[in-house]
């Protein structure tokens, strides 16, 4: 017993002695958008002219789209967001009466001369879209909580990136609460537009559109809406050809029966 009661502190000591799991790219830079959260509206941040503003300024009226990036970024975030306003351009619906846009960088070292020189570069191809976007920094403290409230995970990284982070955008509802996160660089229309219409409640977008948004399903790891009517359909014509195949093969089987009947009496 003497070996046995040596070895138990022993093997416990080892254990606390190994070095943790060295912590992986998933676990440093990931999206866990807890959907429904109402994401605090009243921090502190400067737009792209230096003025100081809350996001509750930019909500209340029309769902918006708020894209985690930084300025500097030499690789995703100048590319999501020329994606993302591509994507708005092409979806029948207008910035601004319909919809925001509200990008926020994810490093408190950029200001507003970084802000601005990255709207005129995302804004190249839809100059339409201007008065409807903004372009924010804002200290560590309130970039921090906003991106916790909305389950974005970031990490500085001066090894591969000044940043580790994901790709991709919130939905936010005019109140403020999460709505959708659409994950990746490539931004469908018609995944933006019903996004936003959803976002919205029924209160922007046509009839079609909110038919449209009925007869689909959002697929979370994509970031798409599938079409849910056609599955069914395709569900309920295998379980058809299902039902009828036992028919068939029920009626087969009876009237191998009574043939065989028929054969005995004669």
């Amino acid at each position: 017993m003497r070996p046995l009661r040596l070895a138990v502190p022993l093997l416990a000591a080892l254990l606390l002695a190994a070095p943790a799991r060295p912590q992986t790219l998933q676990d440093r830079a990931a999206v866990d958008p807890p959907l429904g959260a109402q994401v605090p509206t009243a921090l502190p941040f400067r737009d792209e002219t230096g003025r100081s503003v809350r996001l509750a300024a930019l909500l209340g009226a029309v769902p918006v789209i708020l894209a985690p990036v930084y300025y500097t970024c030499p690789n995703l975030c100048g590319v999501t967001l020329a994606a993302l306003l591509a994507g708005l351009r092409d979806t029948p619906l207008a910035p601004g009466r319909d919809y925001r846009v509200v990008a926020v960088s994810i490093d408190p070292a950029e200001g507003p001369k970084d802000a601005a020189v990255a709207e005129e570069k995302a804004l190249t191809q839809f100059p339409e879209a201007r008065a409807a976007v903004r372009f924010l920094t804002g200290d560590a403290a309130p970039v921090a909580d906003l991106m916790r409230a909305i389950g974005y995970r970031y990490r500085r990284d001066d090894a591969i990136d000044p940043f580790t982070h994901a790709a991709g955008a919130a939905v936010l509802a005019p109140d403020g609460r999460l709505a959708r996160w659409l994950p990746g660089i490539g931004f469908e229309p018609q995944d933006l537009r019903l996004a936003l219409v959803e976002a919205g409640e029924g209160r922007i977008g046509t009839l079609g559109d909110r038919l449209l948004l009925l007869c689909s399903h959002f697929d979370p790891l994509t970031g798409r809406y599938t079409g849910a009517v056609m599955s069914l359909v395709r569900g309920l014509g295998a379980g058809t050809a299902l039902l009828l195949a036992g028919t068939l093969g029920g009626a087969f089987l009876r009237e191998r029966r009574r043939s065989g009947r028929e054969r005995g009496d004669g």
